[in-house]
Formats: structure tokens, sequence, C-alpha cells
């Protein structure tokens, strides 16, 4: 009798949990169960189904959940605890939030797309409920370095000044890229590309095309000056303005791009420059000896 009361708790416990297993399960979501939803999700601002702009591989972005994208036509709510974001073939996504709302955090390593899965259940008011799951490919570039354009300005009666520029190109690398700038008084023979520099000026791209620095002015005593060029997407060197008429201020100076550690370009240049007297005021023009634009 006892065994008998066993056998038949065990047959009511297995018939209980598969029974509810049964019950549980969501059927497949039909087109009309999901009409005027989306997937719960969205990327740059934008739905996962109208993303108007490629990513960039190297750079971070986060799929964050958005749960009223997917109210139906019909009254379907989604269930916030089955919504899952997947991206089945790469990159890691690490769970985290933003504004309050549960978020995936990515970086895609290389060019080529994104596979993101969306998976969810709605309930209905009728107590119906069932599961639906959208993929979407999305395309990711390899990021583009900018073009480094140099260039002398005698300048007239303004003086004259040395200019290393930076032109973002699509799709804009969102590594920073800094200018080193190296010099030599004295002389009009340029330093050598390694060694001490008299400063670091660092841009940061802010989407295509602008860049945004905070470096600081550097002056070389009573020689030049190192400041951020007026548009704000390079650097120029310019003599001190003071000198004595009648004397020739020499020097020298390299200017060095890099990105990633990886060199982009840059130019070199010496300079023999004297005070010119103007009508109401004077400036410092100069020669540039040896001006060479370098990978």
């Amino acid at each position: 009798m006892r065994r008998l009361l066993t056998l038949l708790i065990a047959a009511a416990l297995i018939a209980a949990l598969t029974g509810g297993s049964s019950a549980s399960a969501a059927r497949t979501c039909t087109p009309d169960d999901l009409q005027g939803s989306r997937a719960p999700a969205m990327l740059n601002d934008h739905g996962l189904d109208t993303q108007d702009e490629p990513l960039i591989a190297g750079t971070g972005y986060r799929v964050v959940v958005v749960r009223e994208l997917a109210i139906t036509d019909s009254g379907g709510d989604p269930d916030d605890s089955t919504i899952s974001v997947t991206a089945p073939s790469g990159p890691a996504l690490t769970p985290t939030t933003q504004d309050g709302r549960p978020a995936y955090a990515f970086t895609p390593a290389s060019a080529g797309s994104v596979r993101l899965v969306v998976s969810w259940d709605e309930t209905f008011r009728s107590g119906d409920r069932c599961s639906a799951s959208q993929s979407f490919d999305i395309p990711v570039l390899a990021p583009t370095a900018p073009t480094i354009t140099g260039k002398f300005r005698r300048g007239g009666s303004f003086g004259s000044s040395f200019v290393v520029g930076l032109t973002g190109r699509k799709p804009q690398d969102p590594t920073p890229i800094n200018m080193i700038v190296r010099v030599r008084k004295g002389t009009t023979k340029p330093p050598p590309p390694r060694g001490h520099a008299l400063g670091t000026f660092t841009f940061e791209p802010t989407g295509f095309p602008g860049f945004e620095t905070s470096s600081p002015t550097r002056r070389f005593g009573r020689v030049l000056t190192a400041d951020t060029d007026p548009s704000g997407k390079g650097v120029q060197i310019y003599p001190y303005n003071n000198i004595a008429f009648g004397r020739t201020l020499r020097f020298a100076f390299s200017i060095e791009v890099t990105q990633g550690g990886r060199r982009l370009g840059g130019m070199r240049s010496g300079a023999a420059c004297k005070r010119k007297q103007f009508s109401g005021h004077s400036a410092v023009r100069c020669r540039a000896v040896g001006l060479k634009h370098r990978p």
C-alpha cells in the first residue's frame, strides 16, 4: 500500500510538471498579433528597422530596450521579463542600463555586419500569449583616418604662419588624434622625429566632420607660439611678434600626426623671419626653408 501511494504521488507530480510546461509555452505570434508593433529596442535613437547610418568598427554602441515599441494595435503588451537582445555571431553584448532602461553595450571589431536578434512575449487581455523574434543585420564599416594638410601662409601685413590641418572623412575613425610639436631655435634645420616635444595637441572626432580639442597654447620663449588653428581642426605655428627690427629670427619645427599609435603624416620646416613695418603696425614675416610634408 505504501509503495502504491508513493507511485501515485510521483505520477501526479510528473503530470503536474509536464502539464504546467505545456500550458505555459507560448505559441508563435502571427503578423496579425503584431500589427502596429515593432521590435522593442533602439540603437542610435532609431528603431532597429530604421537605422539610417552604418556602424563603425571600433566604436562603442548600446542597444536600449524600449518596451513601448512592442505594444500592438490589438492590445498586446510586451512582457518585460521576456525581452532579450542577442548577437549570435558576435560581438559580445554586455548588459547595462541607459536612462533607467535595460541596455546592451557592444563594440564591432571589424567591418562586415552585426546581426541583432530581439525576442519577447506578447500578452493579451484575453489571457492569450505568443512569442515573437526579429533579427536585424546592420552593416559595419572600417573607420577612415582623416586627411592631413599642411601649408605655409606668408601672411602679407598680418604676419606669417605654418598650419597643419585635419579633414574628416566618412566613416570617421573615433580614435583621438595627436599632433606632436617639436622645435629648435637658432637654426632652420628641423628637429628629429623622436625626442623632446614642446607639446601635444589632441583632437577628438565628434562625428563627421568635426573635431574637438581643449589643448592649451604652447610658447617657446621669444621664438614662436604653437596654438590651435581658429578652425579648430589643426595646429598653427607663428613667430614671436616683437623681435627687433633688422634682426633675423631663425627656428625650425616638426609636427607629427598620429592616431591610435599609427603615424598619419605631418609637416616640417625651417623659418627665417624679420619684422616689417606697415602702415600703423608691424608684423613678422618669414621665409619657409626646406618645407616638407611626410607620410
